[in-house]
C-alpha cells in the first residue's frame, strides 16, 4: 500500500472558508457524512445513490478548502483497498448464489461507500490543525493525556511516512531492490527499512519525553488554551445547514423514501 494514504492526515495551512470554520463544526460535519452513509446499509434502499450524493458534497467541500489534490493522493494510496473490496464482492459471481445485478450493485455501492468514509474524515484532518484537534478533544472532556497522545500521533504520522520513504530511497541508492525475488525475500529486505525506522522512532520518543519533562507536562491539572474555541455567525450557519442535510437524509432513510432507488 502506498504511503500516500497518510496524506489525508497532513494539515494544509491555507486560508479558506473551510479552514476558518470552528473545528467542532468540521468534526460534526464529518460525522454527519459518515453516519449518513452508514444508515443506508440495506441492499436496494438508496445506498448507492446516497453514497454518490455524499461524495459530491465532500468533493465540493474539499474544493472550497483547496485540499482536493491532497485527497487525490490519499485515494491513490487506498487504491489497493478499493480494488480488494471490489474483487471480494465480484468473487460472489463464481458461486451463482445471488442475482448478478445485485452482486454488481454491491461491488459498486460498497466501493463508493468506502470512498465516502475516507473523504469525510480526510476533510476534517486536512483543514484542522493538530492543536485544534486537541482543543476539540478537551472540549469533549477527554483527559488531556489521551488527547495529547492522539494529537501527537496525528502530527507525527505523516512525518514518519516521509521518513520511511527517505529510508527506502536511501536503500535503493545503495543498490537494494525491493521489487525483485519471491515474497519471502522481499519481506526479508524490509528489515533494512524497519530497523533504521525503529531506531529513529525510539530516538524521537526520547527527545519528546525529555521536552515534555522540561516543560513540566502534567504538573498542573487545570489547563488553559492559547486559542479558545468560539462560534461565529458563519459557524452557526454551517452547523444549521449540515444538521438540516443530516435530518433530511435520516428522515428519508427511516421513511423509506429512497426504497425504489438504487
Amino acid at each position: 500500500m502506498s504511503l500516500k494514504i497518510l496524506e489525508g492526515l497532513r494539515f494544509k495551512n491555507i486560508d479558506t472558508p473551510i479552514h476558518r470554520l470552528d473545528p467542532r463544526v468540521k468534526l460534526l460535519v464529518s460525522l454527519y457524512l459518515f453516519v449518513i452513509v452508514i444508515i443506508f446499509g440495506n441492499e436496494w434502499g438508496g445506498m448507492f445513490t446516497i453514497s454518490i450524493i455524499v461524495i459530491l458534497v465532500e468533493i465540493l467541500l474539499l474544493k472550497i478548502g483547496r485540499v482536493h489534490k491532497a485527497m487525490l493522493n490519499t485515494l491513490r494510496g487506498v487504491l489497493p483497498i478499493i480494488l480488494f473490496i471490489t474483487i471480494i464482492q465480484l468473487l460472489q459471481l463464481l458461486g451463482n448464489s445471488q442475482p448478478i445485478d445485485l452482486i454488481l450493485y454491491r461491488a459498486a455501492a460498497y466501493t463508493f461507500r468506502f470512498l465516502a468514509f475516507i473523504a469525510s474524515f480526510s476533510l476534517f484532518f486536512l483543514t484542522t490543525t493538530p492543536d485544534e484537534v486537541g482543543n476539540v478533544l478537551t472540549f469533549m472532556k477527554i483527559p488531556y493525556n489521551y488527547a495529547f497522545a492522539l494529537v501527537a500521533a496525528i502530527r507525527f504520522t505523516p512525518v514518519i511516512a516521509d521518513e520511511i520513504q527517505q529510508i527506502i530511497d536511501s536503500q535503493k541508492s545503495r543498490g537494494l531492490d525491493f521489487e525483485k525475488g519471491n515474497l519471502f525475500s522481499r519481506l526479508k529486505r524490509l528489515t533494512y527499512v524497519f530497523v533504521p525506522l525503529m531506531v529513529s522512532i525510539i530516538r524521537r520518543s526520547y527527545e519528546m519525553a525529555e521536552a515534555l519533562e522540561i516543560k513540566c507536562f502534567g504538573a498542573s491539572k487545570k489547563r488553559t488554551s492559547y486559542k479558545e474555541l468560539k462560534f461565529s455567525t458563519i459557524d452557526f450557519i454551517a452547523l444549521i445547514l449540515a444538521t438540516l442535510f443530516f435530518t433530511i437524509a435520516f428522515t428519508a432513510r427511516y421513511l423509506n423514501l429512497l426504497s425504489g432507488m438504487p
